[in-house]
């Protein structure tokens, strides 16, 4: 497929896909030798001006490809605290649980799955001002172990977790929209990092219990290791104040241990006949000779309206250390979201969409031992394979969802409700986690 197709097919109209030099995409490019774009017939009507003889408005100017990140060092360091709950603004007996199993993110260890899922709590009770109480969220830690169920409430007003690890000595880490929380020896500690919000961690393969994590703030996006009871930042993307990221980084180490960020973000158009114009990136990022690069994987240039709720993408690298993304944006279209697959395979990014996606669940991507790739839309299970895709499984409602592929092929996929759809007896089925369980 050729370069750009992705986001160039789905560009709102006026738009200009941009390539990492800022060009615009082969789609876009401007006929002058009596094509049907800038057509200047013996009439003298030029950029088909209509009956009204007034032109059309012009393209929205191309800031793709500028640099917009810096590099600098920080020696922050962040310790661990105890836990604590927060308390409810109104007393717990007043609320009843009216969501459960929201936003599931889950890792596989033995015949145990454990999950990180919200569940609300709401009252009819007003507040101090006679306003509706908005619902409390709870992230929850749930264990299903050969069908046996378990829960432990960890943290209020954390509205979703984006990662966790289970390490093998039994330590379990999850960051939240503003924390991350870790169990050791049964007993749960919490950081709440300085540096902005929405942690992404991960293990790193090579140095046994340390683990990197990845955040966004405001003008930049961080990266840092824990290690020896620390966490120390010594990475950090500065970027210009009005760019802002849309949900939090994703990033995997390669096999050597080296970080690879994607990233989404957004800033307006400065200088532009149309003050709302904004320009969307998907970033790749990741050191080499002491700098970090900042790959454009992919530009759009155009009015909010199709930017309204783009989610943060999901990153995989393969055995030759080629990246694959998937991305969810809101795009004006008859279903409203597209999940777009994206990949250097090959030695230059490329593009195609291959679902629906939704207001309430990114698209999930994960890589197999035999370089297949899989991806959860919101209605498919897709696997990639020569090339090709194929449909393994269709979901019949909208629900946030989350994908993991073991390495000998078994998938186990959780969707919101705690409903698990597995391959793990050779045959798929569905079940029902924590089956009894009242939040």
């Amino acid at each position: 497929m050729d370069t750009r197709q992705g986001w160039g097919a789905i560009a709102l109209l006026g738009s200009i896909a941009c390539g990492p030099s800022g060009s615009p995409s082969a789609d876009d490019s401007t006929q002058t030798d009596g094509g049907e774009t800038g057509e200047t017939g013996e009439t003298g009507e030029t950029g088909e001006t209509g009956e009204t003889g007034e032109p059309e408005d012009p393209p929205l100017p191309s800031m793709c490809g500028e640099p917009h990140c810096g590099w600098t060092e920080s020696d922050q360091v962040n310790t661990w605290d105890t836990l604590s709950v927060p308390a409810l603004p109104l007393p717990l007996d007043t609320y009843d649980p009216c969501g459960h199993g929201l936003d599931p993110i889950f890792v596989v260890e033995g015949d145990s799955i454990v999950l990180a899922y919200r569940d609300e709590y709401c009252t009819d009770e007003l507040g101090g001002e006679g306003e509706p109480t908005p619902p409390v969220p709870w992230l929850v830690i749930g264990t299903d172990t050969a069908g046996a169920w378990e829960t432990a409430l960890i943290a209020t007003r954390e509205y979703r977790a984006w990662s966790m690890n289970l390490e093998p000595d039994g330590t379990l880490r999850v960051s939240g929209t503003s924390n991350v929380y870790e169990r050791s020896d049964g007993q749960w500690q919490v950081r709440k990092p300085e540096f902005g919000g929405n942690p992404r961690l991960l293990s790193d393969p090579n140095s046994g219990p340390d683990y990197a994590l990845v955040w966004a703030g405001s003008g930049g996006i961080g990266y840092g290791r824990h290690a020896d009871g620390v966490s120390e930042l010594d990475r950090l993307f500065q970027c210009e104040k009005q760019r802002t990221w849309i949900g939090p980084p994703d990033f995997v180490l390669s096999s050597a241990g080296v970080p690879h960020v994607a990233s989404l973000s957004s800033r307006p158009v400065p200088g532009n006949w149309n003050s709302d114009a904004y320009e969307l990136t998907l970033s790749l990022s990741y050191p080499r000779d002491g700098a970090w690069i900042h790959d454009e994987v992919e530009c759009m240039i155009g009015p909010p309206t199709g930017f309204n709720m783009p989610l943060p993408p999901d990153l995989e690298l393969d055995a030759d250390g080629r990246a694959h993304i998937c991305v969810t944006i809101d795009v004006p279209s008859e279903h409203g979201f597209d999940v777009v697959y994206f990949t250097d395979v090959g030695g230059s990014w490329s593009s195609e969409i291959v679902g629906r996606g939704s207001f309430f669940s990114a698209c999930d991507l994960e890589l197999d031992a035999a370089g297949r790739v899989h991806v959860l839309t919101t209605d498919d299970y897709l696997v990639r394979e020569g090339g090709s895709w194929s449909t393994i499984w269709s979901f019949d409602d909208d629900r946030a969802a989350s994908l993991e592929v073991s390495d000998d092929g078994v998938v186990h996929i959780v969707r919101s409700g705690l409903g698990l759809l597995s391959n793990e007896t050779g045959e798929w089925a569905e079940r029902q986690l924590g089956v009894g369980y009242v939040p």
